[in-house]
């Protein structure tokens, strides 16, 4: 089989390592097209071929297009790949809005479209999930989540602090991973309040979001989603009535991933103290998100998680846009 990248920044060079990964290991990937038109030097790669326009690609006979570019860029592309009658993955969000969600949702066939969801797929989440909807923490009874950055100097000027070209800031362009992993574990959720602060950057997007959520179980759940966070955070704890769970962590500079389990009163059985008798399941450096994400996309190969579907991610933005109702 023909991949097809669309876009050379952060995310589509870890989409290229991914799927070069998966090609040395013998996987029938028989060649790998970059296309970008912002970068000008072709690739130095036995694995890829550099492709100078959207039509050369075309002509490639592409079986997966993975589309790696703004948010602005994505729906347009999406639209005319989706067209080839290939498989097409974006990056998420799906489109800026629910109505260029439903938009192409309403262009792609059964299983063609898929949503870059690869929080799913960090070791520490999948089994957390697991975990979770296996009852293993008895009824929830709350939901804390927290990602945030700080970026860098000069942000302002990049295409993801732009209203028009990033969407609706902070909570469009990270909280919706979290929205994502909500319902994984809950169908049905209800937003209830929220605050948004935009005072740094002073581009006309949120720059942190707080928001108080429930479901049909009155699970309390807190979200935290920011770009002014300066230690970079990625925190997920989920507590019940028999015990809970926290992840931490998400690689590189947001450390090394670890999940804990904790039980209900372990210091009772342990003869130890709370955090004496935690669980340490797993550490990782979260390096194989994508690659385990293109693997289950293209050979079916099964993990815990399964790649986000298109009618899974239009669920996700109509969830977006009721937590936009309520965010002040």
């Amino acid at each position: 089989m023909n991949i097809g990248l669309c876009g050379f920044g952060a995310i589509g060079k870890q989409r290229l390592q991914a799927l070069e990964r998966l090609k040395r290991e013998g996987n029938p990937i028989d060649e790998i097209y970059v296309y970008d038109p912002c970068i000008k030097k072709p690739l130095n790669s036995e694995y890829t071929l550099w492709c100078k326009s959207l039509e050369k690609m075309e002509d490639k006979n592409i079986d997966l297009a993975i589309i790696a570019t703004p948010h602005d860029a994505a729906v347009a592309l999406a639209e005319q790949i989706l067209g080839w009658g290939c498989k097409v993955l974006i990056e998420k969000p799906f489109g800026r809005s629910y109505e260029e969600a439903e938009y192409l949702y309403n262009l792609s066939s059964v299983n063609q479209l898929f949503i870059g969801f690869n929080y799913r797929f960090f070791d520490g989440i999948e089994q957390l999930l697991e975990d979770t909807n296996n009852g293993m923490f008895g009824k929830l009874i709350n939901i804390n989540m927290i990602l945030g950055h700080g970026g860098s100097p000069g942000d302002e000027k990049t295409w993801k602090l732009n209203p028009e070209m990033g969407g609706g800031g902070v909570f469009a362009d990270l909280g919706v991973h979290l929205l994502d992993l909500l319902q994984q574990v809950s169908i049905t959720i209800y937003p209830l309040s929220g605050k948004s602060w935009r005072g740094l950057w002073n581009t006309g997007i949120d720059e942190e979001v707080h928001l108080l959520l429930t479901n049909k179980d009155d699970t309390i759940i807190n979200i935290q989603t920011s770009i002014v966070r300066w230690l970079n955070t990625f925190r997920i704890e989920i507590n019940g009535t028999e015990g809970y769970g926290v992840v931490e962590g998400r690689g590189k500079n947001y450390r090394n991933q670890t999940y804990i389990r904790g039980k209900k009163w372990g210091w009772l059985e342990s003869g130890k103290s709370q955090k004496e008798s935690e669980e340490l399941v797993l550490t990782t450096d979260c390096s194989n998100s994508f690659y385990k994400e293109l693997d289950s996309i293209l050979f079916g190969t099964k993990h815990y998680a399964f790649p986000c579907s298109d009618m899974e991610a239009l669920s996700v933005m109509a969830l977006y846009e009721k937590c936009k109702e309520v965010i002040h």
